[in-house]
């Protein structure tokens, strides 16, 4: 052990009581009840060092703290964390880490998280008297030692990257969004609702600010869209007296011009003309009161629209509501995620709190900097990689099938660079064989050259962002992460196979 030595056999409590901590079950008589501390159950979820481990840093808590206080640490921190991340993992725990934390926190309800600050008090005390060994990782004891007490819990979701409830990483961006976008060309969420969460996914305003926006707040000029957010310079104070620019996609800003002027036709009974709010209640018609959403009102709806994406499934070819890669569970969004997650992006690139803090429309940097101030941009970089590789394997871009020459029943025959590429059983004008990728109706051959399509469409992308075209590099990342997943198809089917890519290659005559 590190800082404790267990010899003589027999210590003392704060209290001084002694005790053996060799033993495994501690017995300690308070004035009004028995407290013991048993070991041997750990063992089920625990090796025999981690248990040799916990009894050390238990030993420095009982020389600090009651015995009443180190029994409910046992009860609500240690055997919980260690039984939950066992099953995680199937076999018994040796050293506690990230994920294996985060997955804790994610199981325990409202009622039960206040489990959270025993699981802080374990980490320090095992920090502190446990073996170097058989502790929390580096990584999970900074992740615990963000929680704050539930008090003062401003900031934490955020400083500890929670799952659910802070912000997404940029693979989960990417997920959300292209699955946001196809529901919307399919039909399958209402234009307002669209709307709605693209301008909260793009501007990270407030519900009040979006509620309040009018017509006249978008604005064209040479060929740009801007819309203006109306600011407040104190809470509930000075609204619709200054105004904040933002450029928008020419995608978003024509699409808003559209909605605009069907909202001007459909309401134009009102005689408001431009000052007819972008977002009209249809049950306020009262021409004395204000035109736009109330409260929650504005969103109501939105999280269930955004939690009940659906995504095409190429394993069953069917359509499954989407899930995060990160969690396993359905994505649970709220538009204060949509801020948190802006603020944090610009920070991996390189955003300094200043930034920050006008991003969140905040006057001063002191919000950014409690928020903010503490991440660690590396675990999140490092976090947000990993998922990325996983990505391609959960989001179903590829939407076709995968054959070997001479399988299908293809009619028009797709090439690139004068080599097969797959088969389509349809005669269509998009762009190939690059659109292909996401087409229902497209059949990749196993040995069409798709690291080649990979590389142009990567350098074709690299170009669009260099002009500046954020927008069309999505479209750019859809059909990229599309082939991605062709070749790890591929791989895995030949690895089944007992097939390589030369020999298939070879076989083929290429």
């Amino acid at each position: 052990m590190s800082n404790v030595i267990l010899r003589p056999s027999l210590t003392h409590t704060k209290a001084g009581v002694l005790f053996d901590p060799l033993m495994d079950v501690w017995e300690f008589q308070t004035s009004s009840k028995t407290i013991r501390l048993k070991f041997a159950p750990l063992r089920a979820w625990a090796t025999d060092e981690m248990v040799a481990s916990i009894k050390a840093a238990m030993v420095g808590v009982l020389r600090a703290f009651a015995c009443s206080s180190s029994a409910t640490l046992m009860e609500k921190a240690v055997g919980p964390l260690l039984k939950h991340a066992y099953s995680r993992r199937g076999k018994r725990v040796d050293s506690l880490t990230l994920d294996m934390i985060q997955a804790f926190a994610l199981s325990l309800d409202e009622r039960h998280r206040n489990q959270l600050a025993f699981v802080k008090m374990f980490a320090k005390a095992l920090a502190l008297h446990g073996d170097p060994g058989h502790r929390f990782s580096p990584e999970a004891q900074k992740w615990v030692a963000k929680l704050r007490h539930l008090e003062t819990i401003k900031g934490e979701a955020t400083l500890t990257m929670h799952p659910t409830k802070g912000p997404l990483l940029l693979s989960e961006d990417r997920i959300l969004m292209r699955a946001l976008h196809d529901s919307w060309e399919t039909n399958l969420i209402p234009a307002h609702a669209y709307l709605k969460i693209l301008l909260f996914r793009l501007s990270g305003m407030r519900r009040a600010q979006v509620a309040d926006l009018k017509c006249k707040d978008l604005n064209q000029k040479d060929g740009v869209y801007t819309l203006a957010f109306p600011q407040v310079k104190r809470p509930g104070e000075g609204w619709r007296e200054s105004f904040e620019s933002w450029a928008l996609h020419p995608e978003v800003g024509a699409l808003l011009a559209g909605w605009i002027a069907d909202q001007k036709a459909k309401w134009a009974h009102l005689g408001m003309g431009d000052d007819l709010p972008l977002f009209v209640h249809p049950e306020n018609q009262d021409p004395i009161r204000t035109y736009h959403y109330v409260g929650e009102s504005l969103v109501a709806g939105l999280p269930r629209v955004l939690g009940g994406l659906m995504v095409f499934d190429s394993t069953t070819r069917t359509l499954v509501r989407l899930r995060s890669p990160r969690t396993g569970d359905y994505f649970k969004i709220s538009m204060k995620r949509f801020r948190m997650s802006l603020a944090t992006w610009a920070l991996l690139r390189g955003a300094t709190l200043i930034q920050v803090a006008r991003i969140l429309g905040h006057t001063t940097v002191s919000s950014a900097l409690e928020c903010y101030g503490g991440i660690d941009v590396k675990v999140l970089m490092d976090a947000d990689r990993k998922m990325a590789a996983s990505e391609v394997r959960t989001a179903g871009y590829f939407k076709g099938e995968l054959c070997y020459s001479g399988q299908g029943s293809a009619l028009y025959p797709e090439s690139f660079q004068g080599r097969a590429i797959g088969q389509c059983k349809n005669l269509c004008a998009q762009r190939k064989p690059y659109a292909c990728y996401t087409c229902l109706k497209f059949q990749a051959l196993m040995a069409g050259p798709h690291e080649q399509v990979l590389k142009e469409l990567e350098a074709e992308r690299d170009q669009v962002l260099v002009c500046g075209g954020t927008s069309q590099a999505d479209t750019h990342d859809m059909s990229i992460q599309a082939v991605k997943q062709v070749i790890a198809m591929r791989d895995n089917k030949l690895r089944r196979d007992g097939l390589s890519l030369e020999l298939l290659l070879e076989q083929e005559g290429m």
